[in-house]
């Protein structure tokens, strides 16, 4: 797996897009205040971690994995490879917090089902998908939360298939709660090109043979992507449907106020800012 460059991005051995969310900017703000370093970090599934990797992993002080897969997707794994069961790392607590219980929700199961990432104009098609992953994520998207609300000293790892769509909409409700502008996020979550760059000609090689894209690589490339107007589409619907992040968290995360506001506390830091 070929290094993806500097912060945020980390190399753990064995695992694709790995990267941190911290040292971003929180606006507005008169006291240069940014998102916390060394507390949350994003990536593709750990599930060929080499013994470096586990290291590394608890170098950075993770305890706590969060696994949004499903369940379909967890089985299809270990039977292809049992010892992909194997905990993260010593110590390291996994919680199986599925989006989707019993569908399969993997990138590339989800992206052929539904065929709208391809065929929808501009990035509609993805924000609809991230509007079904909203809807249905909120008991998943609530346990990180409450991580956060409860264990500021311990530092976790959220984790899907890929580490992009399900993960992306997790991150970016992190982000946003913290205080974080919509194009910050965005860009942040257009990082997946180069975090997934050693695996995306996989992906589209798979999504090529799937019958519902009839060899279109065109439309392979525009599923397997990450484009910032995607998120940037995502944050502008859930402002739109549900009044914004904190609305979305208290109807579908049953957060209070209160809640929210030691969220938004733990996730801030003045921290020094990505360049």
């Amino acid at each position: 797996m070929a290094s993806p460059p500097g912060h945020p991005f980390v190399q753990v051995e064995g695992v694709n897009n790995f990267r941190s969310v911290g040292g971003y900017p929180i606006t507005p703000s008169s006291d240069a205040r940014f998102t916390r370093d060394n507390f949350i970090y994003r990536s593709a599934d750990p599930c060929y971690i080499t013994p470096e990797g586990r290291s590394k992993i608890r170098s950075l002080g993770i305890t706590t994995v969060f696994d949004l897969r499903s369940q379909p997707e967890v089985d299809k794994q270990l039977a292809k490879d049992p010892s992909s069961g194997v905990p993260i790392a010593d110590g390291v607590i996994r919680r199986f917090t599925p989006v989707f219980s019993r569908e399969d929700w993997g990138p590339e199961a989800s992206a052929v089902r539904h065929n709208l990432y391809a065929d929808a104009s501009g990035a509609s098609g993805y924000v609809d998908v991230y509007a079904d992953i909203l809807e249905n994520g909120g008991a998943a998207f609530r346990e990180i939360l409450l991580h956060v609300r409860d264990r500021p000293g311990d530092a976790l790892l959220c984790h899907c298939s890929a580490g992009k769509d399900r993960t992306g909409v997790a991150i970016a409700i992190l982000l946003k709660l913290a205080g974080c502008e919509d194009e910050c996020i965005s860009k942040e979550y257009e990082l997946t090109e180069v975090g997934l760059a050693s695996r995306k000609e996989f992906i589209i090689e798979y999504l090529i043979k799937q019958p519902e894209l009839e060899g279109d690589r065109a439309k392979a490339e525009k599923i397997a992507g990450a484009k910032y107007e995607n998120m940037l589409g995502t944050l502008q619907m859930m402002e739109q449907k549900y009044g914004g992040v904190e609305g979305y968290v208290k109807a579908y995360c049953k957060l209070t106020d209160k809640d929210i506001a030691t969220i938004r506390r733990n996730l801030v830091s003045g921290d020094k800012m990505i360049a």
